[in-house]
């Protein structure tokens, strides 16, 4: 912990908008400490995975702000409640994801409009794949603008024909 106050201590002449997890998730703990000595935001992540998560977190007033995560929550039933959770305690919240395709950042981007609470968006991942097997989904505009379809589900869909040419591994 004592790294970490020492880091965010040092990177307040940057002007950093908050730091996810600035300590092992099984130390949360420890994280009321250092909110309290740190100058940026802290914005819980690994140690928020479900509803219980948020509620402790918010209870032991350990972050600013909690990143949600489909893949983290187990759905969006799931997503939903610790949304729900960090809404009635107005904490604001960023959604975020792990390395998914354009596809299940389509469901992030969907999730990330059900609150105005959610004021941040970790959308990149997909960018950085250099095949994109997704038809339809969401757009990537100028200026880190995301759009997101207004058609039914998802908007979104596998492209068999993409697939079928990407190389296969057998083992």
């Amino acid at each position: 912990m004592k790294t970490a106050i020492e880091t965010l201590n040092a990177l307040e002449k940057f002007n950093i908008q908050h730091c996810e997890e600035p300590i092992a998730r099984w130390d949360y703990l420890k994280l009321r400490r250092l909110r309290k000595k740190s100058p940026i935001p802290i914005m819980a992540d690994e140690s928020c995975c479900d509803h219980h998560d948020a509620r402790r977190l918010i209870d032991l007033e350990a972050c600013d702000l909690l990143n949600v995560k489909l893949g983290k929550s187990s759905g969006i039933l799931n997503a939903k409640k610790i949304i729900s959770i960090a809404e009635k305690s107005k904490m604001k919240m960023q959604v975020g994801a792990f390395m998914e395709s354009r596809l299940g950042i389509t469901a992030a981007a969907h999730l990330a409009l059900c609150s105005k609470n959610i004021i941040y968006c970790d959308f990149d991942t997909p960018l950085m794949f250099t095949t994109d097997p997704i038809s339809g989904g969401i757009k990537y505009r100028d200026k880190g603008v995301v759009e997101v379809p207004e058609t039914p589900g998802l908007g979104a869909s596998i492209d068999d024909t993409i697939l079928d040419r990407l190389e296969k591994v057998i083992t």
